[in-house]
């Protein structure tokens, strides 16, 4: 799919933040592209290191701002998209701007093999974690068989995300994203129309469905269907006895000390290949200092934001490599 121009849309709706979101026509799923504007789009807008967190978050110009590749069944998107901060954007053709001059500086940067260690640690990540639950497991056994008639591609998906070079990303940001046309959509305010990025030069076209209806009361198997008793064999009104007690099968379970005196109890288990690390205190609101409620609670959230070793971005950066 190809854009012979540049569209823009304005969608006014009950929002308190307007979003400027933009999005490129790629290829389908499964394409040998994919995987690439996969990476690309991790390295562009994943997590705290990324240039959309550093040139638009942090910087204060978007409450949020994300880049994504979603393929849905017959084709996939790229698609950049910020939550602009009223307070430092009065447009969003303000925003449009620096998102442009964002997707320049990662021209001129490249991609580092940080980029590369780091997105291929969290794809990967993202992918075993969700073969954890029942759920999981089916939606993606489910979805490999219904378009690709091959349920077992999970691994074949690890080993191609590892496959990608620095060039294959850069490649396909060229193709696709450099200079490409795009369709970019304002939402804003209902009655904010000015601040849109650009004044509206597209309009959906309007689906007009004629609704054919069919005279089904002479229809014999229509009127058996109506007429077919479906009372149940039991009575709804009585509460149904409970049955035996379910007997919890608990795991075996080691220990063991570590050379500090800490005592560890472990739990083996070989469903998927991760590590979960709980580490238990005396703390929490019991032993709160007296009128300074809320004290453990900010600790742990101040020890994910920087370390006495790791900045915020260095810490994001290690932990993205090790797949957490």
């Amino acid at each position: 799919v190809t854009l012979d121009e540049t569209r823009y849309v304005t969608l006014e709706d009950k929002v308190h933040l307007p979003l400027l979101q933009i999005t490129y026509p790629t290829v389908y799923g499964r394409h040998e592209d994919e995987a690439p504007l996969d990476v690309l789009a991790d390295i562009l807008g994943g997590g705290k290191t990324s240039l959309f967190y550093k040139n638009l978050v942090k910087e204060g110009m978007a409450v949020q701002a994300v880049v994504s590749h979603p393929c849905r069944e017959l084709a996939c998107e790229f698609q950049l998209l910020a939550l602009a901060n009223p307070a430092k954007i009065t447009s969003l053709s303000t925003l449009q701007n620096v998102l442009n001059e964002t997707l320049k500086e990662f021209e001129t940067r490249g991609v580092t093999a940080d980029d590369l260690a780091r997105t291929k640690g969290q794809i990967e990540a993202r992918t075993v974690f969700g073969l954890q639950s029942v759920s999981g497991k089916v939606s993606a056994l489910a979805a490999n068989e219904t378009f690709y008639q091959t349920p077992d591609l999970i691994a074949e998906d690890i080993a191609r995300y590892n496959a990608v070079t620095a060039e294959d990303v850069m490649r396909v940001y060229n193709k696709y994203i450099k200079d490409a046309n795009s369709v970019v959509l304002s939402v804003v305010p209902k009655g904010q129309v000015q601040l849109a990025a650009a004044k509206q030069t597209f309009e959906r076209p309007v689906r007009n469905i004629e609704i054919d209806t069919v005279d089904v009361s002479d229809d014999e198997a229509f009127s058996s269907a109506l007429s077919t008793n479906t009372a149940p064999s039991f009575d709804r009104s009585v509460m149904p006895k409970a049955g035996e007690a379910p007997v919890v099968e608990v795991p075996d379970y080691w220990e063991s000390e570590l050379a500090n005196g800490i005592e560890i109890l472990g739990v083996t288990s070989t469903e998927t290949p991760t590590v979960t690390l709980t580490l238990g205190m005396d703390g929490g609101m019991l032993l709160d200092p007296e009128g300074k409620a809320g004290t453990a609670y900010l600790t742990a959230l101040l020890m994910n934001e920087t370390t006495k070793h790791y900045s915020n971005e260095e810490l994001a950066s290690e932990l993205a490599k090790l797949g957490s």
